[in-house]
């Protein structure tokens, strides 16, 4: 039985929403994707549950919300979205619940038990962030704590070729096949018995889902200028071992240092005989290379910034500032001009929230705090050090 939601919780999405959404939301779909939908038994389901799905591209909430179109979700978004005022007031109608990524968010996590003991539905993407090259993400046991406090089913959602259509780092968008699958993941019986790590494996199996290792998508997606972008994620030459040299035209990636040059296919992968085979095994390259460098002794990474705060109590970004920011496994720090430095602790984070090609961000009690690079590449390297330091730790 649905209890007294407690306060902050947010209302069930507006059901007018539900009437004029799926048109519009299908018509901006079907021109960017083939889309199939499998979707189980979730329709037959009763009372409150959970909804995890994995996060490849910016669409997936759309694609997400358009299959389950006749279920009422209240999503869990990233603070970001709730910035831009018209975005933002139609989240509020879809009773999306605001999340702060890579920060103890405690409002979040109240709003969020409060659908469910309303006997609402609730929509996550666990990972709070979208893959770089189609790669999956892992979760930690914290959620499986949540998803046994909540004690209702849970549901898994593949979302296969969404990174294709449109990859974080792409300046154009493709067409081309996307499948939704929807399975049942965990019984309310099962988050009652089943050992911690076989709940979080459960979980994983849909996080880490990794769009190059799926057969589902090594299909054709037509568009233009395929490459475009690639060098916002790509900073490493494998050839000449340059960094920050890689220009991309068209369907072509380019050193300009060495003059080697790749070309990018419509299954995402590069042209026959190429090496790295595709995006996604040359950022394993560009980790393998890193991993190595983060373990000699006394490395870190250090340049001049521009730092921007946005303060969270009011939603609003303060005056921009220069400054030298530093990093080491422990610590983010940034040195400014007639001011006290700003440290943040990296401990306990797996990432840096990133814009690829532009800036990171780290979030603290009361602000998030972006450093924007004069030269874009760096994010990328940056976001991966902290990746790399989380791995090493856990080894």
């Amino acid at each position: 039985m649905p209890t007294r939601s407690p306060e902050g919780t947010p209302n069930p999405p507006a059901p007018w929403l539900y009437r004029v959404g799926p048109f519009f939301v299908g018509s901006f779909l079907r021109h960017r994707m083939k889309l199939e939908v499998d979707l189980g038994d979730i329709e037959q389901e009763q009372g409150p549950f959970v909804v995890l799905a994995n996060h490849a591209a910016v669409y997936d909430p759309l694609v997400l919300a358009y299959a389950l179109q006749h279920i009422p979700l209240n999503f869990v978004g990233g603070y970001d979205y709730f910035r831009i005022p018209g975005l933002r007031w139609l989240l509020q109608q879809l009773g999306a619940i605001r999340k702060f990524q890579y920060h103890t968010d405690l409002a979040s996590l109240r709003a969020m038990s409060g659908v469910i003991q309303r006997g609402g539905r609730l929509a996550l993407f666990p990972t709070g962030r979208l893959s770089t090259v189609g790669e999956g993400r892992s979760v930690t046991p914290a959620l499986v704590k949540l998803l046994k406090k909540w004690d209702v089913p849970v549901y898994g959602v593949t979302l296969a070729g969404t990174y294709f259509i449109k990859p974080k780092w792409a300046r154009y968008r493709r067409y081309g096949p996307v499948h939704v699958h929807v399975q049942r993941l965990l019984t309310q019986a099962d988050l009652r018995t089943k050992p911690l790590e076989e709940i979080l494996a459960a979980c994983q199996a849909i996080t880490q889902y990794d769009a190059y290792k799926d057969s589902l998508t090594r299909f054709s997606y037509q568009g233009k200028n395929l490459a475009e972008g690639l060098e916002k994620i790509l900073y490493h030459c494998p050839v000449c071992h340059h960094e920050y040299e890689l220009v991309s035209q068209g369907d072509n990636l380019r050193c300009t240092h060495c003059g080697s040059h790749w070309i990018l296919q419509a299954d995402g992968y590069f042209q026959e005989g190429s090496f790295p085979v595709s995006p996604h095994a040359w950022m394993d390259t560009q980790k393998d290379l890193l991993r190595a460098k983060i373990q000699e002794p006394n490395f870190q990474l250090q340049t001049v910034v521009t730092h921007r705060a946005t303060d969270l109590r009011i939603m609003k970004k303060m005056s921009p500032e220069e400054g030298l920011l530093t990093m080491n496994e422990a610590e983010l720090r940034l040195d400014r001009k007639d001011q006290p430095s700003l440290v943040f602790p990296l401990r306990g984070l797996d990432s840096l929230p990133f814009r690829a090609g532009a800036n990171i961000e780290i979030a603290s009690d009361t602000a998030v705090h972006t450093f924007s690079f004069d030269h874009g590449q760096q994010a990328i390297k940056w976001s991966l050090a902290v990746e790399v330091w989380a791995e090493i730790r856990e080894e």
